[in-house]
Formats: structure tokens, C-alpha cells, sequence
């Protein structure tokens, strides 16, 4: 018999019924099991006091225990419980396992590392709590879950739990109670030296953690998963159940509308040619919002304000917006610094309405793409297989300039062999895919840029090609990357790693292989870290001016530097448009007009005689023509010497 002194316990079946019970045994009432209600009013961290009552004919025994009340619990079953994987596809699911445990630890619904199948090679995959608030000082987390990962003796790959009590800004390994499996091998992305489970756990187990926080203050918790760069046939990690004891899902705020991201301009771009700011912002508040100011500001050299535009937006609770400024022409080379902030009145939360990023104005540009500064994997130009074939994919918002693409190098992080790496075959596209999924490549559409050895002369640093075939970009599409590493003898010591960073979905894909080419590539988000050289001069002139023209560029004029008094400027349109084509001198002011008008596709070619729009002849010095049309926008610089 069960009885509970708690004003906010109600026992609705107080019996249960074990059956016989043999000497020096233990049973279950699984079958029979007792059965509370509890107030939805029970205060948080309330213990609750029960007596276990046992009768056995004319024997009775009683035992006292108590039990706290858990005031969080997200068993996964109507919704996935506001958790956030990272990467934000292929990794962390939720919904019905179909491989590892096949089940679920209650109900069908679990979060898994992969639910179908098994997890790849170099996983960094984060699963983040939503906020949670500590209502009792050391709250427990408790959760069930199955795993099976590569490590016995060396743990390659596993998981641990973290915590973060600064809005995830930095993370911190908590233990559980009975501890790890043991320390992850030193290789193993994002895990790598820390404490994990590793092994199997031989079915559905409890996992219980004690807290570092105290009452009333706020935390996340994540699930980390990592693996090294070979894996065998493992299932992963299985999540379900989770359960908090003295601590509540963080209720959101009325009022709370940040800045989540500047999308443009990016690290560089180009002067006199035209820029548009633009923002992300989200509604994180539990109330529609109107009339939000969202202001951005851009500060030049010596602290002097270049631009200053506001615009007044509605947004919708947990909504996200985009937001476009006034369009702004930089004429100055210099180092800026773009402030954007929403200046929501009674915002509960303002450490999130600020984004700050620098931005370069400058006729070339030297764009890295790729945060990380450690982690490292043999691909893209894999020495320990003959043959290596990888693609990526780097963002237009990570690019953020149009241009022509003269140089490209990747970041060799070790490997004490300094041998060339050849043949090495590249090939560049533009392209509107944001994914790239396991399968077959195809050459269709890509350009080849380079073929043949690869600088490999230090043993660490970046390491660069000139492109045979510069390659133009115009800041609309993505840029897609596709490297063959043709036949070279594999060697088993020394070789390359290249950095790379951990992006939120599958940017990239790869296969080795000893005795072919690969054309078979396994998708990872271990995206290698890649350094562009971009100058402001359009792409390369056509070989044959009467092919039939496929992108819009503006050609290096002729001849230039120009002392005679005339030059020629060509440019070509690949599709009719609105075109404009005019002459700026260095501080930005229009000097000349020499087309403004609808025109067809084609080569086009105009010749400037260095006289302004009032027919006088213009000074010495450098100018610019910009080449404009509906869709895109060129420019190049002209020297004028007398």
C-alpha cells in the first residue's frame, strides 16, 4: 500500500501486487504498478514524503522515502521538445528510429544522431537545449538513452553533456553520476580530449547529471557528438525522455526583437561600385511587434560616419525578416566598421539587438572562408589515398563581392612531407544549390581553372595557385568547388592535413580511394577552409568575341594606361537589359555618361576621348567605369596620364 502526505500528491491507486516472492529476491510490480496524480500547482523543488506500506499475511513492514517532483520533462512524442541540431540538416533527427535501438526508450519518437542508418566520418554534431531556468540551487537533469560508437580500448568516437550559463557563448563538460566511459581519442572532431560515453550501453540506460548552477539562474545544455576520420558501421546516439528536477523550460520574453545576422555587404568590397546593407532580424518575443526601428550605421577611417539609414519594420512573434537599406556607393579605399541595432522600445532582452562586423573597400580582395583554426582532415588533397575527389560549396553571403577569382589556397595545417601533390585538377561553377548531398559528381556547368601540382613546401600555412583561367563571380550565385587529385603513389606518414570548419549543413563531399578515381562522394560538413584572391577587374577577354555570349562582363579597356587622349571600353550583355555605362573620377563624382539606354545581347564597344559631360577635357589621374544593368554591376579603373 502507498500513502503521500503531500498536499499536492493525490494517489489513485495505492495498491500493487508483487505475487510470491522467493528468499533473498527482489520483484517488480510492473504489472500491478501504483498509480499519482500531481497538482499542476506544486511548487518548484517540492519533495514529496511516502510510506511504502508491505503486508505478507501477518507480517508487516513499512518504508519511508521521498521523491522531488520534476517540473520538466520532454518526452519527444507531440513535438521535438524546441531542441536545435547543428548541423541544422543530416545530423541530430528527431522522430521513429529505424536502425540502432529501433525503439524508443517510451513512446516512438527519440532524438538520434542519424534515425536511419549509421553516423560519418569527422562528425561535429551539436544538440541544444532550449533555455532553461534552475528554480533549486544544484538541479539534476536526468535522461534514458542507447548509443553504440567506435571505441573499446581507443574511444574514437562518442558524446558528452555540456552546460552554458552565458547563452552559449562558451561550454563546459558536466560529469554524470558514475562518470564517462573515459576520454575521447585526441583526433575526434569537436570531442576530441574530453570525457565521453564511448562503447556501447548495451541497451536503453538511465543517465543522471548533477548541475553546477544555482536557483534563479539561466543555462543550456547540449548533447555532443563526435567522431574521428574513419568509421566503421555504428548507429550512434539515442536520446529520449529527458527530464529535469528543479529547473523549467525559460518562458520567452513579451518583448525581444535581435539582430541575428548581417547578411550584407561582406569582409570586402569593391569602391565606387554600389552597396546595399542588408540584416536578418527575429522577432524572439512572445508579441507582434510594429514600428521597430532598425537602424545601420557605416564608420570609416578616423571614426568619420560614411552612411546612416533607418528603416521602420513590423515582425510577427518568433518571426524572422529581412531587412534592406538605402543603397550606398563607397568611393574611399579603407577599413570600415558596420554597425546594425533594433531599437525596440521596453526590450527585455538588448544583448541581443547589436551586430558589429568590418568591412574592407578595396579594389582586390583576399577572402577567407572558414572560422576554425585547429581542426584538421586529409581532404581536400588526400596524400594517404591515391586518389581523392571533393566538392564544396562557399555561400554568396560568405563571399559577399563579385569579382574575378585570380588566386585560390587552402590552409595546410601539418604533415612534414613537402612534396608537390599532382596531377591535381580544378574546376569552379556558379551555382544556386545550398547542399550538397551524397552521390555521383557531374563536370556539367564547371569550369576548369587549374591542372597540375599543387604547392606543398611547408608544413604548415597556406598554400596557393595562381588559376590558368581566372574565373568570374558575380556575388548572386554560390561558388562550387570540385578538386581531382589524379594517381600519385600514397605514403603512410607524413602527410598533408588541411583545416577545416564545421558548418551547419552539408557543404561538401568527398571519397579516397587506392584504385580509381572516386566518382561516388560521401556528404560531411567538414567544409576545408579556402582563402580567395578576387580583384574588381571583371572576368578575362572572350577568345572568339562572336561565340555566343553566356554572362554579362565589362573587359579591361584599350589601351590603359591611356596617353593619347581616347580609350576603348568593351563589355558584353548576355541577356537585353537596361545598360548604363559611365565614368567616375577617385572621389566618386560622375564625370560622363556614355550609355544610358535598353540594348540587346552582345559585345558592345564604346571609345571614351577623356572629355566629361560637358565636352571639356578632363585632369590627369585615375577614373572608373562602371557597367550596370538590370542585374549586375562592373567596374574598372583607368589611368589617365598626359
Amino acid at each position: 500500500m502507498l500513502q503521500c502526505t503531500s498536499p499536492y500528491i493525490t494517489v489513485l491507486d495505492n495498491s500493487g501486487n508483487f505475487g510470491g516472492l522467493l528468499i533473498d529476491s527482489t520483484k517488480e510490480n510492473i504489472l500491478d504498478p501504483f498509480t499519482i496524480q500531481v497538482d499542476s500547482n506544486v511548487p518548484s523543488g517540492h519533495i514529496a514524503q511516502f510510506k511504502l506500506i508491505c503486508i505478507d499475511g501477518t507480517f508487516i513492514d513499512t518504508f519511508d522515502f521521498s521523491l522531488p517532483v520534476a517540473i520538466y520533462l520532454a518526452d519527444l512524442e507531440v513535438n521535438n521538445g524546441d531542441f536545435v541540431p547543428l548541423p541544422v540538416s543530416g545530423a541530430w533527427q528527431w522522430g521513429v528510429p529505424t536502425s540502432g535501438s529501433n525503439n524508443a526508450h517510451s513512446g516512438q519518437k527519440v532524438w538520434a544522431t542519424v534515425l536511419g542508418g549509421n553516423y560519418i566520418d569527422n562528425a561535429d554534431w551539436k544538440l541544444t537545449s532550449p533555455e532553461y531556468t534552475a528554480t533549486v540551487n544544484n538541479p539534476q537533469l536526468k535522461f534514458w538513452h542507447w548509443f553504440s560508437f567506435e571505441g573499446t580500448t581507443t574511444l574514437y568516437d562518442g558524446g558528452n553533456v555540456k552546460i552554458s550559463t552565458n547563452n552559449g557563448q562558451t561550454w563546459t563538460v558536466i560529469n554524470p553520476v558514475g562518470g564517462y566511459t573515459g576520454t575521447a581519442y585526441s583526433s575526434s572532431s569537436g570531442v576530441g580530449g574530453e570525457l565521453i560515453y564511448s562503447g556501447s550501453s548495451n541497451g536503453w540506460v538511465e543517465a543522471t547529471f548533477n548541475l553546477p548552477v544555482n536557483s534563479g539562474q539561466h543555462f543550456l545544455l547540449r548533447w555532443h557528438f563526435g567522431s574521428d576520420a574513419s568509421v566503421s558501421t555504428y548507429a550512434g546516439w539515442y536520446i529520449d525522455d529527458i527530464t529535469g528536477i528543479g529547473f523549467a523550460a525559460l518562458p520567452p520574453p513579451n518583448n525581444d526583437v535581435g539582430v541575428e545576422a548581417i547578411l550584407s555587404p561582406g569582409s570586402y568590397h569593391f569602391p565606387n561600385t554600389e552597396m546595399t546593407p542588408v540584416v536578418k532580424i527575429k522577432n524572439f518575443g512572445a508579441l507582434n511587434q510594429t514600428n521597430v526601428p532598425v537602424v545601420c550605421s557605416i564608420v570609416g577611417a578616423g571614426s568619420v560616419l560614411r552612411y546612416l539609414n533607418t528603416q521602420i519594420v513590423n515582425i510577427n512573434a518568433s518571426d524572422t525578416l529581412r531587412v534592406s537599406f538605402t543603397s550606398w556607393t563607397p568611393t574611399v579605399n579603407e577599413v570600415c566598421t558596420v554597425k546594425v541595432r533594433t531599437n525596440l522600445p521596453n526590450d527585455e532582452f538588448p544583448d541581443n539587438d547589436r551586430k558589429v562586423q568590418t568591412t574592407t573597400i578595396s579594389m582586390s580582395s583576399q577572402i577567407i572562408i572558414g572560422a576554425a583554426t585547429s581542426n584538421q582532415r586529409t581532404e581536400p588533397l588526400d596524400r594517404y589515398y591515391n586518389y581523392n575527389t571533393h566538392e564544396a560549396i562557399y555561400l554568396q553571403s560568405e563571399i559577399g563581392v563579385a569579382g574575378t577569382i585570380k588566386k585560390i589556397a587552402y590552409y595546410k595545417e601539418s604533415g612534414s612531407d613537402l612534396n608537390p601533390i599532382t596531377p591535381v585538377a580544378i574546376y569552379l561553377k556558379r551555382t544556386t544549390d545550398v547542399t550538397l548531398p551524397s552521390g555521383t559528381y557531374s563536370l556539367i556547368n564547371y569550369v576548369q581553372v587549374y591542372n597540375g601540382a599543387f604547392p606543398n613546401n611547408l608544413t604548415s600555412g597556406w598554400m596557393e595557385i595562381d588559376l590558368a583561367t581566372p574565373f568570374q563571380y558575380n556575388n548572386t550565385d554560390n561558388l562550387a568547388v570540385l578538386i581531382l587529385k589524379g594517381n600519385q603513389a600514397y605514403i603512410s606518414s607524413g602527410y598533408p592535413y588541411w583545416r577545416y570548419t564545421q558548418t551547419s549543413s552539408y557543404l561538401c563531399r568527398g571519397a579516397r580511394s587506392d584504385a580509381s578515381q572516386p566518382t561516388s562522394l560521401t556528404a560531411t560538413n567538414s567544409r576545408p577552409n579556402i582563402r580567395l584572391f578576387m580583384t574588381q577587374t571583371g572576368i578575362e577577354e572572350p577568345g572568339n568575341p562572336t561565340n555566343p555570349i553566356t554572362i554579362t562582363a565589362l573587359y579591361a579597356p584599350k589601351p590603359n594606361p591611356l596617353t593619347n587622349g581616347k580609350t576603348q571600353i568593351s563589355f558584353a550583355v548576355a541577356e537585353p537589359s537596361r545598360v548604363s555605362l559611365k565614368i567616375y573620377d577617385a572621389s566618386g563624382r560622375q564625370v560622363k555618361t556614355l550609355v544610358d539606354e535598353f540594348m540587346g545581347s552582345g559585345v558592345k564597344n564604346i571609345v571614351w576621348n577623356c572629355r566629361d559631360d560637358n565636352k571639356k577635357q578632363v585632369s590627369e589621374g585615375i577614373y572608373f567605369v562602371t557597367l550596370e544593368t538590370a542585374k549586375q554591376k562592373f567596374s574598372r579603373k583607368i589611368v589617365l596620364a598626359k
